[in-house]
């Protein structure tokens, strides 16, 4: 058989791996190119591309890019411009990422953002353990939903218990009480809507008077909680100081 006759073949192929959990299926391609590269096939998807795998437990992971390259024995797939990720209710986009047949595990970079609902989380970069539901975001993290905004340095989202870990210059506004909270890091826990900074945490709230005039509280404690119950409060806990104007006290909690 001549090696043009044989990497015809392969182009033809669908692009299938050992293993009926770590087949990925080519939906969509406008063109498709072959190579070798060290030794390796690789093949290039562009525009229009559409990819999907099965994921463990049932449904799929769903895979759009501009152009990809598809290296078959490493069964990874490096995709590029308007790449988009969807599994089940959690839509990932950026502009760059790789994705790791294997272990359907994804790496994004640039404009990364995490759409789950009507929360909405943005970062420089990002991996999301398909298998496992849970991301780690990096660098620049934003998080938006109806009632507050957290920004920190990392990031980690568990799907499965819709729980999120904070960690790093932790910020965390709240709109409706004009609130802020800064602390070392952050857990939140989606279902139960309940939030704590378990360390050095710091509460401050600016009120504006009818007249114009600015009044601000500053809180400080070894720990604080945060409660939606409907509305949000604030418990701060253990060696709590409070400051506000000419006023100063202290207490256990």
């Amino acid at each position: 058989m001549s090696r043009l006759f044989y990497f015809l073949l392969v182009l033809a192929a669908p692009i299938i791996v050992c293993g009926q959990s770590k087949v990925i299926e080519l939906k969509h391609a406008d063109e498709l190119q072959g190579r070798i590269v060290n030794g390796e096939e690789v093949r290039e998807l562009i525009r229009n591309v559409h990819f999907l795998q099965p994921a463990e437990g049932g449904g799929f992971v769903r895979v759009w890019c501009d152009r990809a390259l598809q290296y078959r024995t490493q069964n990874k797939i490096e995709l590029f411009g308007n790449v988009k990720i969807i599994r089940d209710s959690i839509t990932i986009t950026s502009q760059e990422g790789t994705y790791f047949g294997d272990t359907r595990f994804v790496e994004v970079r640039t404009g990364v953002k995490l759409v789950r609902g009507r929360s909405v989380l943005t970062a420089k970069t990002g991996k999301y353990y398909s298998d496992e539901k849970r991301s780690h975001f990096t660098t620049n993290v934003k998080l938006v939903d109806s009632m507050s905004t957290v920004t920190c340095d990392t990031m980690i989202y568990f799907e499965r218990d819709a729980r999120s870990i904070a960690v790093g210059n932790v910020r965390l506004d709240d709109v409706e009480n004009a609130s802020t909270v800064f602390g070392d890091s952050l857990l939140h826990f989606e279902q139960r809507r309940f939030t704590l900074v378990p360390k050095n945490p710091r509460l401050l709230q600016i009120d504006t008077a009818a007249d114009g005039a600015i009044d601000s509280m500053l809180v400080t404690s070894r720990s604080m909680e945060s409660y939606q119950d409907p509305t949000q409060r604030f418990v701060a806990l253990d060696s709590v100081k409070i400051a506000r104007g000419d006023l100063a006290a202290t207490a256990g909690r």
